[in-house]
C-alpha cells in the first residue's frame, strides 16, 4: 500500500515539474 502511494506522489511531482518546464518554455518562445 505504501509503495503505491509513494509511486503516485513521485509520478505527480514529475508531471507537475514537466508541465512547469513546458509552460516556462512557452513563455520564453512567446516573448518578442
Amino acid at each position: 500500500m505504501t509503495t503505491i502511494v509513494i509511486l503516485l506522489v513521485i509520478w505527480l511531482a514529475a508531471n507537475v515539474a514537466f508541465l512547469g518546464f513546458v509552460v516556462r518554455d512557452d513563455r520564453k518562445d512567446r516573448r518578442p
